[in-house]
């Protein structure tokens, strides 16, 4: 199906003017934990690092990421230019949810919701999911990890991830995950620019009008009580503003849980 070895990924095609380089692996423990390991080698900016397989990929918290080899888009990207302030760091996570928004969008079709704070849903499920881990100097942010797990080709997921999506579930049809990562990347560039600039206010509105389950009234497990609820939004330091019995909360991740 796929045209290239995963290690020959954008070579044959040329790299884009911003792209520094891909490095593809076949096999590696994390790609986020990889990409962290090149920060003290004068790495380029916008490297990616992209991988057939991952054997502790991780998400939020620590939790596993599960995906079977070949199938799937596993990779991390690496900024170093974002001139971003740490109050501000939640700018980053709402510029790639925008990018694989629009990317969906431009792509497919597909209007994406964004599950707080950076899960990608469509139709009600998880299509992808966003680590970013940043690397602090003084009051701003030196390096940033931008890793990125997209179900692609996968055709049944284990009974435990029954939220789980992918493209080609969706489409009927298996794509090439070249073609994705590519077209993804120049996303990814295009948001990063505007971040460079200061120009956020647009991303960040397109956040908000994405959230999943914005403005429904919805179940939710919260301090550890079920409760009904409403999401009103998301403060500019990454809370949810979550309104209970008439009050807006601003609620960080380790206190809800959505599906209550």
């Amino acid at each position: 199906m796929f045209c290239h070895p995963i290690h020959t990924w954008g070579k044959n095609q040329g790299l884009t003017p911003y792209l520094s380089s891909i490095i593809g692996l076949g096999a590696v423990d994390s790609t986020n934990k990889y990409a962290n390991g090149l920060l003290n080698d004068k790495v380029a900016d916008e490297t990616a690092i992209v991988a057939d397989f991952q054997t502790a990929g991780r998400g939020q918290f620590q939790n596993a990421w599960w995906s079977p080899a070949e199938e799937n888009l596993l990779f991390s990207l690496i900024w170093l230019k974002s001139k971003c302030a740490i109050e501000n760091q939640f700018n980053l996570s709402v510029a790639v949810s925008i990018a694989l928004k629009r990317w969906l969008k431009g792509s497919f079709g597909m209007e994406a919701k964004v599950k707080w704070p950076n899960d990608i849903y469509v139709d009600g499920k998880k299509l992808a999911g966003i680590l970013i881990e940043n690397t602090i100097q003084g009051k701003e942010i030196k390096a940033s990890i931008i890793g990125v797990g997209l179900n692609v080709n996968t055709s049944v997921f284990p009974a435990e991830l029954m939220q789980a999506v992918s493209l080609k579930q969706l489409l009927g049809r298996e794509l090439n995950r070249e073609e994705c990562f590519l077209a993804l990347l120049s996303n990814l560039h295009a948001v990063y620019l505007q971040v460079q600039a200061g120009l956020i206010k647009g991303l960040w509105d397109e956040y908000i009008e994405s959230l999943f389950q914005k403005d429904e009234l919805c179940g939710y497990i919260w301090n550890a009580s079920r409760v009904n609820g409403v999401i009103r939004g998301v403060s500019t330091t990454g809370l949810l503003l979550f309104e209970h019995e008439n009050k807006i909360h601003s609620v960080n991740l380790k206190e809800i849980k959505f599906g209550g």
